[in-house]
């Protein structure tokens, strides 16, 4: 039963809801009442959005929960299967392909020529150059009379990012090709990966295949960390997505047939175009399959302020993908229970900040007009124990792909250090999803790619509206002990959690000083 993954999903979500409504309308509204508050209408009101953002935070929980252990019980196993008697038969020998280097001031040379050797004949590699940096300009033209088997394809505007740089050269370039690869400036692929790829395109609903990818070439301590986990969380959430959901296109190494991107009318000219052309795709009939095997290199943001700025990026392309196609997801012609699995996965950025919401609801609302805990404490420990399992389901996954690869006292490390990392980058997200909402216009963030050292003043600075909120969060505990006893436990615990993450944003911005390998 094709279905029976999500059918699991939606009765334990069913359960917990169940469990959200007795515990956040039926006894706070008792409670409530009980108090004689002159503003129950409000208060219900309130309520009943806060319930909905909770169930909404754990129906995307419940779902990456199930699906690790879907993973590492079942479909870990079959996958090796899979590959050991994978037929390694060229299905598309003869097939043209382009491999197409997207760049805007932001030149890898050593990676595109690590790209560029592959064991296939038929392909041709262009750099799709935006750049208006001359010290970039230069340096590929340079690269260019060194290896003139690369030709470089400019415009002479920059309208629509990525997208329509790609748009710019498959539709006023009579170029003929079958497929075309869309590489990141610091990708690369392995030199097998158009003809393993090309294999998955074998019958004619395949549209795009997403290949697996991993952290490499680390520069100092924080990217040696964090990269570790890019291996795991591909291979682990997009392989059971494509068993039982909708893959996405990733924005990179990834292989598209020129059939199913005319069919979809080329790239959405939006920060975001991989999810639009996802949506585009899928509504033009055209499945996205997930190559698992198919393993390529990327670069994880330098340090913290690059990782950041990705995290800006990624919020405001979310923000502004979901104003355009959030409503045409539950049009197309797919299995309802993948249409929930696809909204879930282009929403999750957003999502994330429905945790802030619920505590603003809770402490500058609600209490303030009469509501408290204290009858129904038992509840409220149920579910942070869940939420908290919940929350930390990626760290699990982790856990369980390295654990007997790195030193344990290691892998706590770096546990710790990717829930701070992930942790802390909500003020800026809702700083820039609250800016996107209000009308402020998404920009393509290159994400910086030179190291830079920092002074502990450099990470003050940088980082001051996230120590702001921080210091807040602390005063706030005091007054919760000092004025609402009933809160006493609970929010010590989460706003400590939050206050302890903005703050060790002065550490991980240091971090990047050091180099130290990280290696499994």
């Amino acid at each position: 039963m094709k279905n029976l993954l999500y059918l699991l999903i939606s009765i334990v979500w069913t359960f917990i809801i169940a469990f959200n409504v007795l515990t956040f309308i039926n006894l706070q509204l008792w409670n409530t009442s009980q108090n004689n508050i002159a503003n129950l209408t409000i208060a219900t009101i309130f309520l009943v959005i806060n319930l909905i953002f909770i169930t909404i935070l754990f129906c995307n929980s419940i779902k990456d929960f199930i699906f690790v252990l879907y993973f590492h019980l079942y479909l870990k196993k079959k996958l090796r299967q899979n590959t050991k008697n994978k037929n390694n038969l060229l299905v598309k020998k003869n097939s043209k392909v382009l491999l197409l280097y997207t760049t805007c001031n932001d030149f890898d040379p050593e990676s595109l020529l690590a790209s560029s050797n592959q064991n296939y004949s038929n392909y041709e590699v262009y750099i799709l150059d935006d750049s208006y940096d001359k010290k970039y300009i230069d340096k590929i033209n340079q690269f260019a009379k060194e290896n003139p088997w690369i030709k470089v394809i400019r415009r002479k505007d920059r309208k629509g990012f990525k997208a329509g740089n790609i748009n710019n050269f498959l539709q006023n370039y009579n170029i003929n090709y079958d497929y075309f690869v869309l590489l990141d400036s610091d990708e690369i692929i392995p030199d097998d990966f158009i003809t393993k790829t090309l294999n998955y395109f074998n019958n004619n609903h395949v549209g795009i295949v997403q290949a697996n990818h991993k952290g490499t070439r680390g520069k100092n301590l924080f990217s040696n960390i964090a990269q570790l986990g890019i291996y795991p969380s591909w291979t682990t959430f997009i392989s059971v997505k494509n068993k039982y959901g909708i893959v996405t296109l990733n924005g990179h190494g990834a292989m598209i047939s020129k059939e199913c991107y005319e069919m979809s009318g080329g790239f959405p000219e939006i920060v975001a175009e991989d999810l639009g052309f996802t949506i585009n795709s899928v509504n033009a009939g055209y499945q996205i399959v997930f190559a698992n095997d198919i393993i390529c290199e990327e670069v994880f943001p330098i340090d913290y302020l690059a990782f950041t700025k990705r995290a800006i990026k990624w919020t405001q392309g979310n923000v502004e993908f979901c104003k355009k196609y959030i409503f045409k997801i539950f049009k197309l012609k797919i299995p309802f229970f993948k249409k929930v699995d696809l909204w879930l996965s282009v929403t999750s950025l957003s999502l994330s900040v429905l945790s802030i919401f619920i505590l603003i609801i809770n402490f500058a609302i609600l209490y303030p007009i009469g509501f408290n805990y204290k009858n129904m404490h038992w509840s409220l420990w149920v579910e942070l124990v869940l939420m908290i399992i919940l929350i930390i389901t990626p760290f699990i996954n982790d856990f369980i792909f390295f654990f007997k690869k790195i030193n344990f006292f290691k892998l706590l490390f770096y546990i710790l250090f990717c829930a701070l990392l992930y942790t802390s980058t909500i003020v800026c997200s809702i700083k820039t999803l609250i800016l996107s909402l209000l009308g402020k216009k998404a920009k393509f963030i290159i994400t910086p790619k030179f190291e830079s050292k920092y002074t502990i003043w450099d990470a003050i600075k940088f980082n001051w509206l996230e120590i702001i909120v921080a210091t807040i969060l602390l005063v706030a505990i005091v007054i919760i002990h000092l004025y609402l006893p009933e809160y006493k436990i609970v929010g010590t615990i989460i706003l400590s959690i939050l206050s302890i993450s903005l703050y060790s944003t002065i550490f991980l911005t240091l971090i990047s000083n050091k180099f130290v390998k990280i290696s499994i």
